[in-house]
């Protein structure tokens, strides 16, 4: 993991399969007297960090046994009041021990964390190559470029592929859900086509789409409803009145637009409360509502 003291750089994650043009030229050190600093400071953000920890173990015993929670002096106390007490003291030090968390502590723990999803990522890398030789009869290294040119058209996994170099394979990932992607080979047993939904995603040897152009994520439905809910209102005889069914609109992804629709009710001319069917567009990469219109029902 390659780490910047600029805020603004993003950590880079190395692994086995980008780590060809790497090149280490030398390591950077702290002057001793920062160190002495760093390590004063990290020493009390460890110790604040158990002492949490500790109220915390009190809290969920003060729960089971007040009796035990407060050391036998308070038999009776009452346990949510007991458990309050505990979580202020946990409050108490966790924000005194944040308070001691050098920039060492926080590029550790971040660290750390980079390091988990590397792992995780690893894993599925090894889970992916194996899938992909056991379903296409290929060799490691033929997997792991397969795998490369899957992740270049948005493909982060590969869960399952199956089927024949005549008819096709059927590709199975998460970001498909239940739905598959059809892969073609060569005789060589070489991917030359990936076709999902009657979209072209790859064809000898071009990228032509990748799946963020055609599959909708629950984040950006969310971001253009809220875009198209807010031009809907603003274009009603009476917007104060608008009432949506928010988890009934529909929306999917075509050409970097997403078309959506839903029904809004409101008052119309003659004050009465009327359902309407709403129609909108948003462009996928702004947001921004590109045309919409509303149908009174």
């Amino acid at each position: 993991m390659l780490v910047s003291e600029n805020p603004r750089c993003i950590p880079i994650q190395l692994n086995r399969f980008n780590c060809q043009s790497i090149r280490i030229l030398g390591l950077a050190v702290l002057r001793q007297s920062e160190i002495n600093k760093f390590k004063k400071e990290s020493e009390m953000f460890t110790i604040f960090s158990y002492l949490a920890c500790a109220a915390f173990i009190m809290l969920i015993i003060g729960l089971i046994k007040p009796k035990w929670g407060s050391f036998g002096r308070y038999p009776d106390i009452n346990r949510w009041k007991l458990a309050l007490l505990w979580f202020a003291v946990v409050a108490v030090f966790s924000s005194v021990g944040s308070a001691f968390m050098t920039d060492a502590d926080k590029l550790h723990l971040e660290q750390r964390k980079l390091e988990r999803q590397a792992a995780e990522q690893d894993k599925k890398d090894a889970e992916s190559i194996t899938a992909l030789m056991s379903g296409l009869d290929i060799d490691k290294v033929s997997a792991k470029s397969d795998l490369l040119l899957l992740r270049q058209l948005g493909f982060t996994t590969v869960t399952k592929i199956f089927g024949d170099p005549k008819s096709g394979y059927e590709l199975s990932a998460p970001e498909l859900g239940q739905a598959i992607a059809a892969v073609y080979t060569d005789e060589s047993k070489n991917i030359t086509e990936v076709i999902y939904k009657n979209h072209t995603l790859y064809k000898d040897g071009v990228v032509k789409k990748t799946l963020k152009d055609i599959i909708l994520t629950k984040a950006d439905a969310e971001r253009a409803y809220k875009s198209a809910r807010k031009w809907v209102k603003n274009n009603l005889k009476d917007p104060d009145s608008a009432k949506f069914d928010d988890d009934k609109f529909g929306a999917f992804k075509e050409n970097g637009i997403i078309k959506m629709s839903g029904i809004v009710r409101a008052k119309n001319s003659f004050n009465a409360i009327v359902p309407a069917k709403w129609y909108a567009e948003v462009d996928a990469s702004s947001y921004n509502v590109l045309n919409a219109s509303i149908d009174n029902e």
